[in-house]
Parts: C-alpha cells; structure tokens; sequence
C-alpha cells in the first residue's frame, strides 16, 4: 500500500493555500467593484433624476407677466455670485420656485435646495440634490446655470458635478459630471 509522504502533503498544501488565496482575493477584487459599480449608477440615478425633474419644471415655466422674474422677455431669473446661484421662475400653476446652490465649505457638502412661494405660503427650503453631512451622501461640487438670451426659444444649460464617497476605499471619492441643455416648449 502507497501512502503520501510529508513533503508531498506539505507541498500539496501549499499549493492549495495559494489556490484558496488567488481566489480570495478574486472574490474580494469583483465584491468591491461591484460595490462601486453600485455607488456610481446611485450617484447618476439620483444626479439625473434631479436634472430631469429641474428640467421638467424650467420648460413648463410660464414666459410672461412673471412676477418671480425682474427680466422682461424671460422666464426664470439666474443670479450667481461667488457664495451661491439662484433660478427663479414661474411654474404652469402660477407659484413661484426658487433653486439654490451652496457651494461645500467646511464640514458641510454643497447642496441644491428647492422652495416654494405659493401666494402667501412659503415652504421651507427642502434638501433636492446632495446632502448636508460631509462623511456620507452626495456633494454637489459644482452648479452651473448658463442662459442665452435674446433669442425667440430661450435656453438654459444645467452643469452638476457631484460626487460621493468611494465604498471600496477610504478617503477616495467617485466623481459624476453631467451637463443638459433645456429649451422651453411652446415660445415661438
């Protein structure tokens, strides 16, 4: 009767130690790309859906006699500057919709924020795309609203650079960039 010898078990379990380690390994390399692979289609979702609905409301914004715009001609007002960005108009039932960029500062991420003026009634500004604590959730980076003017179809152009935390590695960050133009429908 033939057995195994010591040397040949060692080796035999040293071979298999590295099988179990490659496949370890393997098995840890597709977990945390699918982890990530998750974040970022969270992050698009969330980013586009946002830009979608913002979008919605800008085309159905109402052109004339708005009381949410100072600029004749136009409807919905941009006001930027270096702390924050504004976009106001009218929506199709008359009330007035106010978004807001703020920009990250110290320990608070940038955020878009939504409100709306109906008549009397002001809601308090609720949180649309990104979130307040640094250490999870989504941060607006940067907001961009460009307009051309002076055309019969006006237009606007929406820039979002955001960005969330990378679940597979600490301290890393998952970068999404998405930029649409909107026209309004019905202006000619």
């Amino acid at each position: 009767m033939k057995s195994f010898t010591l040397i040949e078990l060692i080796i035999g379990l040293v071979i298999f130690g590295f099988i179990l380690f490659f496949l370890g390994s393997l098995l840890s390399s597709v977990t945390s790309t699918e982890f990530r692979a998750i974040a970022v289609q969270r992050l698009a979702s969330q980013t586009r859906t946002a830009l979608e609905v913002l979008g919605r409301e800008v085309r159905l914004a109402q052109k004339n006699g708005n009381p949410c715009t100072p600029v004749l001609g136009q409807s919905f007002d941009i006001t930027q500057d270096v702390s924050s960005l504004t976009l106001k108009f009218k929506d199709f039932d008359g009330r007035c919709i106010i978004y807001s960029y703020t920009p990250p500062s110290a320990g608070v991420n940038g955020a878009i924020k939504k409100q709306i003026i109906d008549g009397p009634k002001i809601s308090p500004q609720i949180l649309f795309l990104g979130t307040q604590a640094i250490s999870n959730g989504i941060n607006v980076k940067s907001f961009l609203i460009t307009s051309l003017a002076g055309v019969p179809q006006s237009r606007i152009t929406l820039i979002a650079d955001v960005q969330t935390n990378d679940p597979t590695s600490a301290g890393a960050f998952i970068d999404f960039y998405l930029q649409t133009t909107l026209s309004q429908r019905g202006l000619l």
